[in-house]
Order: structure tokens, then C-alpha cells, then sequence
């Protein structure tokens, strides 16, 4: 009776499986799922939905890569970067994915490869404000000040209020001329 029990449930199994690759949306529905789970911050769920998503469509490139921010969520890095290096491979013309990777090759205090991220996701996206507040945050940590408080400026040009306070904590104010209303940034100068 237990044999045939553990026989049914294989099949039952393996039918549900084989109805889940015929699916017509290719794994849709898994990462539908996945990023539910990311957005509640459930990112072992979000890990097993995106791993289905990619079993269903093993070219899914966003699912690659969300796959590797929940990793990187929790803090396992070397899975992270295995998924954003494949994301990668499927679509290199994704700025996202060179951040994400950046991101955690910096958490890795890997902070030369995460800067080399950073330059290829600005190259494709050179308005992401937050890219260029992590670089010059990498900067910072390989004590290049010069090029961490070039990037803090871009970034507080672009709007980014951590960048703001990055460049108010080392001394360096923000005048206004009142004449231009942009972005509310137009230069920068020293405290004295």
C-alpha cells in the first residue's frame, strides 16, 4: 500500500510538472509570482518561484536577475553574482543587471569589479542617480576621494539626497543661483 502511495504521488507529480512546462507563457506566471514574493521581502520564496520561472524558460533573463537580488538580499553573494553573470549573457544591453552585479560584488568588498559594474550600467544609463552615488561610494572605500566626490556631485545633480548628505557630511555645500531652477543644483564649492 506504501509502494503504491509513493508511486501515485510520483505521478502526480511529474504530471503536474510536465503540465507546468507546457504552459503557454513560458514561466510568466513563476515570476509573476517571484517578484509578489520579492516586493513582501520573502526572498526564499521569490528564489524557488524565479528558479521555476527559469526551469519553464532557461533564457529568462529578468528572472535571472531578480533571482540574484534575492540572493543578494540574503546575503549569499556567490549564487547572486552566478545569476547576474547569466542575465547578463542573455541581455548586455541591460543597465540594471551591471548595477545589481556592482552591488554585490561591492558586498563582497570586491570594489574595483563592483566600480567596473557601475562604469557599464552608467554607460547604458547615464541618468540613474543611484549608480553614481554607489560608485562614488566604491570610490570612497578605495580611498579616491577625488572620483567619489566627482560621482556624490553627479548624483546630487540627479536628484539624489544620500549624495546630498554624503557631500554636506566631507565639508562641501550646495549654493543655489537663483536664476536657474534645473535641478536646484548648480555648483558646488568648499566650506571654509
Amino acid at each position: 500500500m506504501k509502494k503504491i502511495f509513493i508511486v501515485f504521488l510520483t505521478l502526480l507529480l511529474l504530471s503536474a510538472q510536465i503540465c507546468m512546462a507546457q504552459s503557454p507563457d513560458n514561466g510568466g506566471e513563476w515570476y509573476k509570482k517571484g517578484l509578489k514574493y520579492f516586493d513582501s521581502r520573502n526572498y526564499q520564496e521569490a528564489i524557488n518561484a524565479f528558479t521555476m520561472a527559469i526551469k519553464l524558460n532557461p533564457k529568462n533573463a529578468k528572472a535571472y536577475n531578480n533571482r540574484g537580488a534575492a540572493y543578494n538580499n540574503l546575503g549569499n553573494y556567490e549564487p547572486a553574482l552566478a545569476d547576474f553573470n547569466k542575465s547578463i549573457a542573455f541581455n548586455p544591453q541591460n543597465a540594471k543587471f551591471y548595477y545589481n552585479r556592482g552591488a554585490t560584488n561591492y558586498n563582497l568588498f570586491k570594489f574595483e569589479q563592483a566600480i567596473t559594474d557601475f562604469d557599464k550600467s552608467i554607460g547604458l544609463n547615464p541618468e540613474d542617480a543611484n549608480t553614481y552615488l554607489d560608485r562614488g561610494i566604491a570610490y570612497d572605500r578605495i580611498s579616491n576621494y577625488k572620483l567619489a566626490i566627482a560621482n556624490m556631485k553627479r548624483a546630487a545633480r540627479l536628484g539624489s539626497q544620500q549624495a546630498k548628505n554624503y557631500l554636506n557630511r566631507h565639508g562641501i555645500i550646495l549654493l543655489q543661483d537663483e536664476g536657474k531652477k534645473s535641478f536646484g543644483l548648480n555648483y558646488f564649492t568648499k566650506r571654509k
